[in-house]
């Protein structure tokens, strides 16, 4: 039994709105998320920016988060 935490960054959907840097198309994100699964890695993560990013969101208080994702908008 093997998990993998995938944090993907934003990919192209009808669901994301908005400018939001370093967006992965459905198939490239796809395949990287399959590559990387056979790998047996235990996180996955596709870009620097979004590693730092979620990091630092998680330490952060909900309202002030909300409000930094608000302006992602």
């Amino acid at each position: 039994l093997h998990f993998l935490v995938v944090y993907s960054g934003p990919v192209k959907t009808e669901g994301l709105k908005g400018k939001v840097p370093f967006i992965w198309e459905p198939a490239r994100m796809a395949k990287y998320m399959i590559e990387n699964s056979l790998k047996k890695k235990s996180r996955m993560e596709n870009s620097l920016f979004y590693a730092i990013f979620s990091r630092v969101l998680r330490v952060l208080p909900e309202g002030l988060v909300m409000r930094i994702l608000g302006q992602c908008k």
